[in-house]
């Protein structure tokens, strides 16, 4: 039998939620300062602008967000540049950098490329500066709008029956939006997640001091030559 008195409070239970809200928030206030955009930034979009403007603003964010966190994980700030200059999706694309540099989950990716598509379907078409993105969605063909909610919503398989009632209510295309920018929210978490260790790993090897040049040694030659040699090994 469990020992109930193992089981946290009600208060317990929502101090450790609020801590949980505090510590995404911090990470969240880290690459936004590190993106240059003011404190709050992200939580601003939800509620302010057009849904035109909307679709722009959140994936420019997370692309500028991704391209960070790949020059982070790479301890190079040209890449960043290089980034700027690749596509999205694609196998040579940022996104799939981005999975294997282990910026990113799959599933992850896979939520940012229908953030992408949405922006692109729906913010590319100039007739749609005054249109909604509920419009929008309830446009859409059958089975479109389903994919895009569970995927952005990064929903397992396993799971999808148990809340396919949430794609299936006629009430899902006003809460388009919100999906949109929580689905962007669960992104942008992960990618300053990963910032915050990529930064903490150079710290650890004294890979990069305030502006400093990565300086390579013949250790470091050593290791990368090894480690391109197992794998071409492996193959």
């Amino acid at each position: 039998m469990a020992d109930e008195s193992a089981k946290p409070t009600p208060d317990e239970h929502a101090k450790a939620v609020e801590h949980l809200k505090a510590d995404e928030l911090a990470r969240l206030a880290r690459i936004e300062g590190k993106l240059g955009v003011p404190h709050g930034y992200y939580q601003s979009l939800l509620e302010n602008g057009s849904d035109w403007e909307f679709a722009i603003k959140l994936v420019v964010l997370l692309e500028a967000a991704l391209g960070a966190v790949i020059a982070a994980k790479l301890q190079n700030d040209v890449m960043r540049e290089h980034c700027d200059r690749l596509n999205l999706v694609g196998r040579t694309g940022k996104l799939d950098l981005a999975v294997g540099l282990e910026a990113l989950k799959p599933v992850e990716a896979s939520s940012f490329a229908i953030l992408a598509e949405v922006r692109n379907r729906f913010a590319h078409r100039v007739e749609n500066i005054n249109s909604n993105l509920e419009t929008f969605a309830r446009s859409l063909p059958k089975g479109d709008l389903p994919r895009y909610l569970r995927t952005v919503m990064m929903v397992p398989k396993e799971s999808q029956k148990e809340v396919e009632f949430l794609w299936a209510s006629e009430h899902a295309p006003r809460l388009f939006r919100h999906v949109l920018w929580t689905g962007g929210s669960m992104v942008l978490d992960a990618l300053a997640t990963q910032d915050a260790k990529a930064e903490a790993e150079a710290k650890r090897r004294g890979w990069w001091t305030s502006g400093a040049k990565r300086q390579w040694t013949l250790k470091d030659l050593f290791e990368v030559g090894h480690a391109s040699a197992t794998n071409d090994t492996k193959k």
